[in-house]
């Protein structure tokens, strides 16, 4: 029997974001990983993946939290662990609406613009991709509150009750 791993484990992962143009989901995740990769999970290759519609690993979740993207297999074990790309509104506009993101998993290095790097990588070999539900952590995008004695936001160097709290 396989020892269950917590939600926040998993194997470390390069990822990039960007928006496909007409399938329905459009906000896409590409992840740089090392093999394996998991086998129970779709493959599509040709020359124009990036927008080609996807099946969905079913029970796949993924879920983009203050600092990292994680992505944890049906059992709840953090398999991928990213640190967060940067995510446009539009991006995240078009991820809340679906409640889905397209994945892909690359067994190369991301480098450039990872929408080319996924057609590339499926015309070398049937690559690792589908639609996965997806979350956005509660806490993403808020700022932690500044204590009174913590360093002033704004850089000066000053403590904040000295600084912008006045």
């Amino acid at each position: 029997m396989s020892r269950v791993r917590p939600s926040r484990s998993g194997r470390a992962a390069q990822a990039g974001v960007f928006l496909r143009p007409t399938t329905a989901p459009r906000a896409a995740l590409v992840l740089g990983v090392e093999p394996p990769v998991p086998a129970d999970w779709p493959t599509i290759d040709g020359s124009r993946v990036s927008d080609a519609p996807l099946d969905h690993a079913v029970g796949w979740t993924c879920e983009i939290r203050p600092d990292a993207v994680h992505v944890m297999n049906p059992l709840g074990e953090g398999v991928f662990a990213a640190t967060l790309p940067s995510l446009s509104e539009a991006w995240l506009s078009e991820m809340r609406s679906a409640a889905s993101t397209a994945i892909y998993l690359v067994a190369a290095p991301l480098a450039g613009d990872v929408q080319t790097g996924v057609d590339t990588a499926a015309r070398r070999a049937p690559i690792p991709a589908a639609s996965v539900r997806t979350a956005v952590h509660a806490d993403f995008g808020k700022q932690p509150a500044v204590g009174r004695n913590d360093p002033c936001p704004c850089g000066s160097g000053r403590k904040y009750k000295q600084c912008h709290l006045r």
